[in-house]
């Protein structure tokens, strides 16, 4: 029985299923690194690999498989062929092979390598990775600078900064960087690094950046992630109370080849971008407690609501409201927060004692950042690629971190597991994918 369905009109594919799972996408075929850049006569090792479900796999699996999306070798006997088209030379040794970048930069860049699978079914499956062969003019990788400077002797934006080979200053009208159609002004020109003003944001803040001097050219993608990152700090045992606020963190940066070349990065970190936010959306909750021993009574806490309250991003230096520091590396970006609100949250305590009157008071609180703090939390990329994603994350919860304000217990009734501080993430698909 055919238990999907296509509406063309609305272009919708409906699937019946006999249980109800987690489901994301996983490529099952493709060949490691899917994209590489290498000097001339320079070699690169290839393989094709696979991921798997281990209920629903239809490649027979191997002893001691890996986990659930880890790559792992493909069989050569899926492998029907390898295949290049353009320069250089493809050495195959049946799921792996090595290509050799040829003594000059081809006019076709990058090549194609592809390899072409068979899984005894009819169809055929075709899995492509690309090879930029670099000149002697070229760029190596892309940093940027959001550390943005504002005093009486020196005002600065953010500064893009350009790792490769350049060679000397050829002078102003016979060089350019560009985004698209705008020249960024250049501050440094020398051999190995080249400087650049660059917008903080806009259309011309990212994108396919491209270096020109005495005839040569050479362009490499500086890409950008939006990420929601979301704090939730629990302080009654069910929930009611919980302190949350969603971090908007905006990274740009070079996903392929960072630091590689001959020139290491200079910047060890920066100011988190500019554009970064620390809105708080909190619903109203309420929990009481009773307790028997000392101070017997109840004790209650009633938080207000805040909705949408937004904390732009400060410069790191003025420590005030919200603030950090962002670090990238080859395998993606780190943030190092610090936040801290005004006192926003409306806090009504409240008790009633077995014996005499009952009391009440209301506190204004802030709403921080707990439990991570001088921690770098690390956004993963998926791939070593221009156009990869920034993988899903969630740290491991971290439970005993305290309770509301106002609230007690006997000691024989806390249960410090059931106060947590936890974190996490949605993947973040690339502005240029």
């Amino acid at each position: 029985m055919n238990q999907t369905q296509v509406n063309k009109q609305t272009k919708q594919l409906s699937v019946t299923t006999t249980h109800f799972s987690d489901w994301s996408f996983v490529p099952l075929v493709h060949i490691e690194p899917t994209e590489a850049r290498i000097g001339v006569n320079e070699s690169v090792e290839l393989k094709v690999v696979y991921s798997f479900d281990p209920e629903e796999i239809f490649v027979p699996l191997p002893n001691n498989t890996t986990p659930l999306n880890q790559p792992h070798p493909m069989s050569s006997k899926y492998l029907k062929k390898w295949m290049h088209s353009g320069a250089g030379t493809l050495t195959t040794d049946g799921s792996k092979a090595q290509y050799k970048a040829p003594a000059k930069a081809p006019a076709q860049n990058p090549v194609a390598i592809s390899a072409e699978i068979n899984f005894g079914q009819q169809e055929l499956y075709l899995v492509v990775a690309h090879i930029t062969i670099l000149s002697e003019f070229h760029i190596d990788y892309l940093q940027v600078d959001e550390t943005e400077v504002n005093l009486p002797q020196l005002k600065r934006g953010s500064q893009l900064f350009i790792y490769g080979n350049f060679g000397n200053d050829p002078g102003k009208n016979k060089r350019s960087v560009k985004i698209g159609n705008t020249e960024l002004n250049v501050t440094v020109w020398s051999p190995k690094l080249i400087i650049c003003d660059i917008f903080a944001e806009g259309p011309a803040s990212s994108g396919e950046v491209v270096v020109s001097a005495d005839g040569e050219t050479s362009s490499k993608l500086l890409n950008e992630w939006l990420v929601d990152l979301y704090y939730a700090k629990k302080e009654s045992p069910d929930g009611s109370l919980t302190r949350k606020t969603r971090f908007v963190l905006r990274f740009r940066g070079d996903a392929i080849g960072f630091g590689s070349g001959e020139t290491d990065p200079l910047l060890e970190y920066t100011d988190i971008h500019r554009s970064g936010k620390a809105i708080i959306e909190m619903p109203g909750g309420t929990f009481s407690n009773a307790v028997t021993n000392d101070a017997c009574g109840t004790y209650k806490v009633q938080w207000g609501a805040i909705n949408a309250h937004a904390t732009e991003r400060s410069p790191y230096s003025t420590g005030k409201g919200f603030n950090g520091r962002l670090f990238q590396t080859a395998a993606g970006f780190g943030v190092k927060i610090k936040f801290r609100s005004g006192d926003i949250l409306r806090s009504t305590r409240s008790f009633s004692p077995c014996v005499g009157d009952a009391y009440s008071n209301i506190v204004y609180e802030p709403v921080s950042f707990e439990g991570y703090h001088e921690e770098i939390i690390w956004f993963l990329f998926e791939s070593a690629a221009a156009r990869t994603p920034i993988k899903a994350g969630a740290p491991p919860v971290i439970s005993g971190t305290g309770v509301a304000p106002g609230l007690f217990w006997d000691v024989e009734d806390v249960n410090t597991e059931l106060f947590t501080t936890k974190i996490w993430w949605e993947k973040a698909v690339p502005k240029y994918d």
